[in-house]
């Protein structure tokens, strides 16, 4: 599979499938500092970074060591099984009403619907019952996962940064507003084993945000699941013309891992590096492909849909619980549903995204 990273000086760009394994193995490689980059371009040219940076310094993805697993104990807190039994229920009870509510045309569209899903579960979830936020809030933190594209110009940096400012603002409003809960409460309750001390109002702000905004991954591989479903392998899941509920819950796995929204996972070496005749040297950077990875003997790519190794997604857990639920209930109420059309977004290099996924449901 070719990307805009192909050819590119000092830039490896790996898509054999065992090299990969061993380097996501080895510890002479680590993920890209992204707060170290932003502090250097924010030296050399005068510009202040330092919000985007805060932001970055909170997020699981751009970092490892202590503050890495400090931060991911926390979303551990706020995502893990203990808060999915709490919100059993209500998910269930709001999957069944958003889904009711989705058939408002004929040629409706999934991508929407998934967004609505994550939103309808996770804004009570994480802000409060009656948290009010801008219409167009989930899909402007939704662009942030631009953040993980190599190479971004500065003044694509400044305008992640312009929204990251607008989303902050939103997202304080929202709790100010809310008589019936703040930050404080919110970040003292959701993450009991944290010193909430030792956090600024400030970071609670980030850190909400930035566990919000962790449901990127589920929105995309979940409308990739429909696209699996309805379009590439429609007669292994459907049976007698009727979605097989039974089927896709065995093979949840296997579908998630054919489904996953990940194509390329950025790395730098931290020292020489070899793997049969393949020399990388320190200081390197790659770009691994790991799209259609199949699911081999080794098992190393089953995990990759939510990430691998001390990089596993700590939203793992809750979001095959909701796929779990979302989409025998979505088949349950519309069991005819066909797709119409569908478009991946051409602008995103590390994530399999679709823009619209459109369906007719009679």
């Amino acid at each position: 599979m070719s990307c805009k990273f192909d050819e590119i000086p000092g830039l490896l760009f790996v898509s054999d499938n065992a090299l990969s394994i061993e380097i996501l193995k080895s510890d002479a490689f680590s993920v890209v500092s992204l707060v170290g980059y932003l502090s250097k371009l924010q030296v050399s040219s005068g510009i202040d970074f330092e919000r985007l940076i805060k932001f970055i310094s909170f997020s699981p993805f751009f970092i490892e060591g202590e503050q890495h697993q400090r931060t991911k104990k926390i979303f551990s807190n706020m995502l893990g099984k203990p808060q999915i039994n709490c919100w059993q229920a209500n998910f269930e009870k709001k999957i069944e009403q958003v889904t009711k509510e989705f058939e408002c045309t004929n040629d409706s569209d999934l991508v929407n619907y998934c967004f609505d899903i994550a939103k309808n579960l996770l804004r009570p979830m994480l802000f409060g019952f009656e948290a009010t936020l801008p219409d167009d809030f989930e899909i402007r933190l939704y662009k942030l996962q631009k953040l993980v594209e190599p190479l971004l110009s500065i003044r694509q940096l400044l305008k992640l940064q312009d929204e990251l400012n607008y989303l902050l603002s939103c997202l304080e409003n929202c709790l100010q507003n809310d008589a019936e809960s703040n930050v404080d409460s919110l970040f003292t309750d959701l993450s009991s084993e944290t010193t909430t001390n030792e956090f600024s109002y400030e970071d609670k702000l980030m850190l909400l945000l930035m566990i919000y905004g962790a449901k990127t991954p589920l929105i995309q591989t979940m409308s990739n699941i429909f696209l699996e479903i309805l379009v590439i392998n429609k007669e292994k899941y459907f049976s007698a013309g009727i979605f097989d509920d039974a089927y896709f819950r065995k093979e949840l796995d296997k579908i998630i891992h054919k489904s996953a929204a990940l194509l390329h996972i950025h790395r730098v070496a931290n020292k020489d590096f070899r793997c049969g005749d393949i020399f990388i040297k320190s200081g390197s950077f790659v770009l691994l492909d790991i799209a259609d990875q199949p699911a081999n003997s080794c098992g190393a790519f089953k995990s990759l849909s939510f990430g691998m190794g001390m990089h596993y997604c700590s939203g793992a857990v809750i979001s095959k619980a909701i796929i779990a639920m979302v989409v025998p209930t979505f088949f349950k109420i519309y069991p005819h549903a066909t797709a119409s059309a569908w478009e991946f977004d051409s602008t995103i290099h590390t994530a399999k995204s679709l823009t619209t996924l459109k369906v007719k449901t009679r």
